[in-house]
Formats: structure tokens, C-alpha cells, sequence
């Protein structure tokens, strides 16, 4: 069998996963994974601008969120559906580079205040952080999306 070169070896990467309890060969899932080559780019080529965003992100929110009763369980539907779509959204609009967490968090309004509060540790020149709010007399609904950039 001829030995396969350095180069050769670098460009595929092969992952086994392993699923239950192997015997044979066939009970592994075998994937490719894409190696991308390094840029070396150290500067955002778009950045990522919150105001339009927020406003989409309002959108989504008062779509959803308006004129509904607080059901709990289809609170956690909602608020899953709502996530994606943002993080959609905002994956369309960001530079490639750009890494998304969001969080949806609903809750019973019953004449409480709530405050949610986050903490990161990251750039205040390239990553960004938008947030939207929605509230009626049954529930509200507070999203909070971050955009970090991934060098």
C-alpha cells in the first residue's frame, strides 16, 4: 500500500463518532469536515451596524409576542421560533466572520418588574450586542442577541 504524503494527510480531516456500544467497523458514522485555509486577517471586512437589527428584531418580537395570552408551553415554541428567525436574520446581514448567540426569555407578566441583565468579556471595537422588548398585560418578551467577532 503506498504511503500517503503530509499534504495529503493534512486536507482531510475524518471524524468518528461513536454510537452506543461499537462491534463492527459499520457502527461508526464516518464525516468530512472542510478545512478552510487561515487569513490572517486581523480587520472586520463589514461591521455589524445594531440599529437596523433592533428593529428587525422589534419586529419579530411584536409579531409573535403582541397579542398573545402566556401559555407556557407554547411560550417555549415562541420564543425558539423567534430566536432563529433573529439569528437568521442577523447571520444574512453580519460579515462571514461574525459568530451569533441569542436569547429569548418570556415570562407571566403578574404587575412584577424584571430586569435581565448580561455579562461578556469581548472587543467593544468589533462585537456588538442589540436587544429588543416586548410587553403586554399577559407576558413579556425580552430578546437579546450578540454578535462576536470571530478572528
Amino acid at each position: 500500500m503506498p504511503r500517503r504524503s503530509a499534504k495529503d494527510r493534512e486536507d482531510t480531516i475524518v471524524e468518528i463518532t461513536h454510537k452506543h456500544v461499537p462491534r463492527e467497523l459499520e457502527d461508526f458514522q464516518v464525516q468530512r469536515r472542510q478545512r478552510f485555509e487561515r487569513s490572517y486577517e486581523m480587520t472586520m471586512d463589514q461591521p455589524t451596524i445594531p440599529g437596523p437589527i433592533e428593529a428587525h428584531m422589534q419586529d419579530i418580537l411584536d409579531v409573535r409576542f403582541k397579542n398573545e395570552r402566556y401559555d407556557p408551553e407554547k411560550m417555549k415554541e415562541l420564543a425558539a421560533d423567534a430566536a432563529e428567525e433573529i439569528k437568521k436574520h442577523i447571520i444574512e446581514v453580519a460579515s462571514q466572520r461574525v459568530r451569533v448567540v441569542v436569547h429569548v426569555m418570556t415570562g407571566e407578566a403578574t404587575g412584577q418588574a424584571v430586569r435581565a441583565i448580561t455579562r461578556c468579556l469581548w472587543d467593544p471595537e468589533k462585537d456588538r450586542s442589540m436587544r429588543a422588548v416586548v410587553e403586554n398585560q399577559e407576558l413579556f418578551a425580552v430578546a437579546s442577541a450578540f454578535a462576536l467577532y470571530y478572528e
